[in-house]
């Protein structure tokens, strides 16, 4: 799942040729095809979906990307009046900081979300691309937990076994912090219907050592014992209006299962 930052059409092409998968947001600077013929022109994208699909929520075509013709489907979903109120305000607002002027042409882009993969409609049917690809950002978080409160990235030394050993190290780290995480997300769910803050489970695991602590004493029982009566007061996550990132993933199961029994 790739941000706007690392979209390259030669990449995408070479993913698909290994029979991997991809999804992507569309940026607009790449042209899109109807068909992967050379002669055919460049589709204006956006006035074709006012055109031809109406007031339709979601579109999904298969298109061809670039002068590559990179073949993939193309979700299009229609957004709501305030999310295009509130992306059309933040793009005049960086467009008067670099002192340039937005065209219509632009301005309407902006009333839909764009999105590319190659993963079939039998797997990812239409309507839950949208919000598979909202949960990119729990694998950022992931990534963001490891560097800032588990710091992998902070490696002393030069000798090649050094810094193997506390590479390895802080790996392991995060596969055993994995696991009480995993046994701490299955309990806020299951009896106290919230989800768990894993940025709150990590400080609290390493405040004063408690960890290291525990495994080197051998004492994992108690400190499950610990984090099961400080769970509800200090490590989940507030309740909030905004759906929070396992209420999404229990929608697009639930869209799955529905589309499939279609």
């Amino acid at each position: 799942m790739r941000d706007l930052g690392y979209l390259s059409l030669e990449s995408l092409r070479q993913i698909d040729a290994h029979e991997a998968w991809y999804l992507s947001r569309l940026s607009k600077g790449v042209d899109v095809y109807l068909d992967a013929h050379a002669e055919t022109r460049a589709l204006a994208l956006v006035p074709y979906l006012q055109q031809h699909y109406g007031d339709a929520a979601v579109v999904d075509l298969p298109v061809s990307l670039g002068q590559e013709r990179v073949p993939c489907r193309l979700l299009a979903y229609r957004l709501s009046e305030d999310v295009v109120t509130q992306r059309q305000r933040k793009a005049h607002e960086e467009a008067h900081k670099k002192g340039r002027m937005l065209t219509q042409e632009y301005l309407n882009w902006l009333t839909f979300g764009l999105y590319i993969t190659n993963v079939s409609k039998q797997i990812w049917p239409s309507k839950v691309v949208g919000t598979i690809y909202r949960l990119r950002w729990q694998v950022e978080l992931t990534f963001k937990n490891w560097k800032s409160l588990l710091h992998i990235h902070i490696l002393k030394g030069t000798r090649p076994e050094r810094i193997k050993c506390i590479l390895y190290g802080r790996l392991i780290t995060i596969a055993m912090i994995a696991l009480v995480s995993s046994y701490a997300s299955w309990y806020a769910e299951d009896y106290l219907q919230r989800e768990i803050s894993i940025a709150k489970l990590i400080n609290w695991l390493k405040r004063k050592g408690r960890f290291a602590k525990a495994i080197h004493a051998g004492t994992l029982d108690a400190l499950c014992i610990d984090l099961w009566r400080t769970l509800p007061k200090l490590l989940c996550k507030q309740k909030r209006k905004r759906r929070t990132s396992r209420q999404l993933i229990e929608e697009y199961g639930y869209d799955m299962e529905d589309a499939l029994a279609a």
